[in-house]
């Protein structure tokens, strides 16, 4: 989960600051094999390499990577991937590229 912790204007840019929750690595990490077996089991279909859709809510998971999800006590727990609601033509067309 990331959390907003404010914004702030640095060197003339403005900047949104976040934080997230720190866990801590097994030894052993997950593999894209492992990846896509998991997001599949929580009824994910693949569109591309790194990006999977759920059409039942629409939900589009993008950079999906063993560096981006790290097991911790046994539980995978994506810590930098990117979900996204969709909807629209982008919607319409994850939809129809995974039926």
């Amino acid at each position: 989960m990331t959390r907003m912790e404010g914004v702030a204007v640095l060197d003339d840019q403005f900047a949104i600051i976040t934080s997230q929750c720190s866990y801590p690595h097994d030894g052993d990490q997950p593999d894209a094999r492992e990846l896509d077996r998991w997001f599949r089991g929580l009824g994910f279909k693949p569109v591309t390499a790194g990006i999977f859709y759920r059409s039942e809510d629409n939900i589009a998971i993008f950079d999906v990577k063993p560096a981006n999800v790290i097991r911790s006590g046994g539980i995978l727990r994506p810590v930098d991937v990117i979900p996204i609601k969709l909807s629209g033509v982008l919607a319409s067309a994850l939809k129809e590229a995974t039926a």
